[in-house]
């Protein structure tokens, strides 16, 4: 009976334990659920915030870069509006009208039309080459902003000194640098390189129009200052 009694209460003591070893474990299990759920809500606000300040500074970022571009873009429209000034303050008189010209010649008009048009392809060509490169190519842009120079020296040699070949040797350096643009800038900007080529092709007729404007009136247009005399 003693020996019974003795395995019963054995064997209720080790309930008791199991029961209580259950009991600590289910109360650890639940804990470490509570602290991996906490952890979880962390790292998840921790995820929103950081997505939400990257997000706000690429958009940042974005909007510097934009007002950037569009900065530099300004840049490169008044580079070749200043050099198309030159155009506007030298511009097709009686002197001009009374040379004697090819039949091909375009009509006055079409000369402002033609070069507004002319500017803005340079410019965006530019400025393309600017946002594809930057710094980096300073060679081709310099080149570029002398070409602006001598575009302009034109203008003040034909209309304002009247001198049809200073004009003439003046628009062939205007073609080779042209070229030497083109030329530059295609390694940046297949694009950049391209809107040049409708520039060169009116350049090509303005420089046929200075030789035979030179043959038919002399390098000073004589025809047309003795016309203008009279």
């Amino acid at each position: 009976m003693l020996q019974l009694a003795g395995c019963r209460i054995r064997s209720a003591q080790s309930a008791t334990i199991e029961g209580i070893r259950s009991g600590l474990f289910e109360i650890a299990i639940f804990h470490y659920m509570i602290g991996l759920s906490r952890c979880v809500q962390c790292l998840n606000r921790a995820c929103n915030l950081s997505t939400g300040l990257f997000f706000e500074r690429t958009q940042s970022e974005g909007a510097n870069l934009a007002l950037s571009s569009i900065s530099a873009l300004g840049v490169f429209l008044l580079l070749n509006f200043a050099a198309a000034s030159s155009g506007a303050f030298f511009r097709p008189d009686l002197w001009y009208a009374n040379l004697r010209k090819p039949s091909w010649t375009p009509p006055n008009w079409a000369f402002p039309i033609v070069w507004s048009v002319l500017f803005c392809a340079i410019a965006v060509s530019g400025w393309l080459v600017w946002e594809a490169a930057g710094l980096s190519a300073w060679p081709a842009l310099v080149l570029y902003a002398l070409h602006l120079l001598v575009n302009a020296a034109w203008s003040f040699l034909f209309f304002g000194l009247k001198r049809l070949d200073w004009a003439m040797i003046e628009v062939i350096c205007l073609w080779a640098m042209i070229v030497m643009v083109l030329v530059a800038f295609y390694p940046f900007s297949a694009l950049a390189a391209l809107l040049l080529v409708p520039y060169l092709a009116w350049v090509t007729i303005a420089a046929l129009l200075n030789f035979r404007l030179l043959q038919l009136n002399g390098p000073r247009g004589a025809t047309a200052t003795q016309t203008a005399g009279r």
